[in-house]
C-alpha cells in the first residue's frame, strides 16, 4: 500500500505569519513588546515613533504609502540596533509565547495543522523580522521559514535589514526551492497575490470589506474574518 505521507513529499504548503496566522503586524508588536518596560533614550525613541498622538508616525506612514518605502517600518527596526542577536532571539521566543499565543487566528492554524499532519512541507514565508519568524516557525514544529533577515556585526544588530522579501515571496520561494509543487499558499497581503495564484489552493485571509472584492476578482478562496 502506498504511504500518503511520501506521496506529499516535496510538495509545499506555504504560510505568511502577519494578519495571517495571526492577528498581530509582528514586527511592530515585537519592537513594541520589548520597549514597553525599558528606559531612557531607548523608551523615548520608541515613543517618538509609536506614539498614537506623534506626529511623526502618520507622517513616516503617509511618506511610506506614497513612495512605496516603508520609513516607518525602517525606523522602527532602527530602534533594535546594538541589541545582541542572542538576546533577540531570546526575546522573540518571550513574545511568540506571551503575547502571539493571544492572537492566534484558529482557521489558519487549523490548516497547518491540517497539512502537517498530510506530510507535506509547511513553510513559514514572511516579511517579518527573522528572531520573531524563527520563534513562531519553533512555535509549530516548522523546520523551514523565510524572512527579512537583519543585518549584524559581532554579534549585534546594526538596526538596519539585509534581505527584504516583500513582495517577492515566490521569488525567494523558487531561488531555494526550484520547482517544487506549491499545494497551498495562505496570505493576507495583497502583494502576495502572484504567489496565492501560483499555488494549487490560494487562500486570502480577508480581514477588511474593501479588500474582499480584490481577492474575490482573483477567483481564490477566502477565509473572510469581517463576517
Amino acid at each position: 500500500m502506498t504511504d500518503p505521507a511520501k506521496e506529499e513529499q516535496g510538495k509545499i504548503a506555504v504560510f505568511d505569519v502577519c494578519d495571517t496566522l495571526y492577528y498581530s503586524n509582528t514586527t511592530h508588536d515585537f519592537i513594541r513588546y520589548i520597549h514597553s518596560g525599558r528606559r531612557g533614550k531607548r523608551k523615548a525613541g520608541f515613543q517618538l515613533l509609536n506614539h498614537r498622538f506623534s506626529p511623526l508616525r502618520p507622517a513616516l506612514v503617509g511618506f511610506g504609502i506614497l513612495t512605496g518605502n516603508d520609513v516607518f517600518r525602517k525606523a522602527n527596526i532602527g530602534l533594535l540596533k546594538g541589541m545582541g542577536v542572542a538576546e533577540s532571539l531570546a526575546l522573540a521566543r518571550e513574545f511568540v509565547r506571551e503575547f502571539l499565543g493571544r492572537k492566534k487566528i484558529e482557521q489558519t492554524h487549523g490548516l497547518v495543522r491540517e497539512f502537517q499532519g498530510k506530510g507535506f512541507d509547511v513553510v513559514i514565508c514572511s516579511s517579518s523580522i527573522e528572531p520573531v519568524v524563527r520563534a513562531v516557525a519553533e512555535e509549530l514544529g516548522i523546520e523551514e521559514f523565510y524572512s527579512a533577515e537583519l543585518e549584524f556585526s559581532a554579534g549585534r544588530l546594526t538596526g538596519r535589514l539585509a534581505h527584504d522579501p516583500t513582495g517577492r515571496k515566490l521569488e525567494s520561494l523558487a531561488k531555494y526551492r526550484g520547482n517544487a509543487r506549491i499545494e497551498l499558499a495562505v496570505s493576507d497581503n495583497l502583494s502576495d497575490a502572484s504567489l496565492l495564484r501560483a499555488a494549487k489552493r490560494g487562500i486570502a485571509v480577508v480581514h477588511r470589506a474593501d479588500k474582499r472584492r480584490f481577492w474575490k476578482d482573483l477567483d481564490l478562496e477566502l477565509i473572510d474574518l469581517t463576517l
